[in-house]
C-alpha cells in the first residue's frame, strides 16, 4: 500500500510555469521579441530581461498571451491577404499554407514560438482549472520539439503517465 512505488515526485506549476517561460526566453532571445514588446508598451526596456530569464512570472503569462494573440492575428491577416491575391482553385489551406510559409520563408518560423506559447497557456489553463488531462495532453503535444536544453517541460508527458499510472494502481488496490 506505501512505498516508493506509490509517490511520484514532480516539480510543482510554479517550478514548470518559471522553467516554461525560459524556455520561450531562450528561443526569443535574439529575435526582436524584447525590443518589439518594450516598444508596444506591453512592458519597460528595464522588465524585458526578467521575461526573458522567466523570473517576472505574472508579466510573462501576460507578455506572451499578447504576443502569440498579436501574431495569430498577424497571420491570418497574411493568410487573407495571400488568398486574395490567388484564385480559389490555386489556394491551400491555413495549415498547409503555413507550413509552405515555413519552407519557402525563414522569417516565418515564429509559428513555431506561437506554439510554444500556446502551450504555455494550455498549460496555464490545466493549472487554473486544475485539469489533468489537459495537462497530460501538453508533453504528448510532438509538434514542438521542447526536450533540448535543462528544462523539465519534456517530462511532463513521463511523469503525468507515471502518475495516473500509480493512481490507477493504487485505485485498484484499493477496491
Amino acid at each position: 500500500m506505501y512505498g516508493e512505488s506509490m509517490f511520484v515526485v514532480m516539480l510543482g506549476g510554479l517550478h514548470i510555469e518559471m522553467s516554461f517561460l525560459r524556455l520561450i526566453g531562450d528561443w526569443l532571445a535574439g529575435s526582436g521579441w524584447a525590443e518589439a514588446i518594450a516598444a508596444a508598451n506591453v512592458t519597460t526596456e528595464g522588465r524585458v530581461d526578467g521575461l526573458l530569464k522567466g523570473s517576472h512570472v505574472t508579466r510573462g503569462q501576460w507578455a506572451h498571451q499578447v504576443s502569440a494573440a498579436a501574431l495569430y492575428v498577424l497571420q491570418k491577416r497574411a493568410y487573407a491577404a495571400y488568398k486574395e491575391e490567388l484564385t480559389s482553385e490555386d489556394t491551400l489551406d491555413f495549415d498547409d499554407w503555413c507550413n509552405h510559409m515555413q519552407v519557402s520563408h525563414p522569417q516565418f518560423n515564429y509559428s513555431k514560438v506561437m506554439k510554444l506559447q500556446l502551450l504555455f497557456l494550455q498549460f496555464l489553463r490545466s493549472q487554473r482549472e486544475a485539469n489533468f488531462q489537459l495537462y497530460r495532453s501538453i508533453g504528448q503535444d510532438n509538434s514542438l520539439d521542447v526536450c533540448h536544453g535543462p528544462y523539465p517541460l519534456c517530462e511532463v508527458a513521463h511523469y503525468s503517465c507515471d502518475r495516473s499510472a500509480a493512481a490507477s494502481k493504487s485505485m485498484s488496490r484499493n477496491i
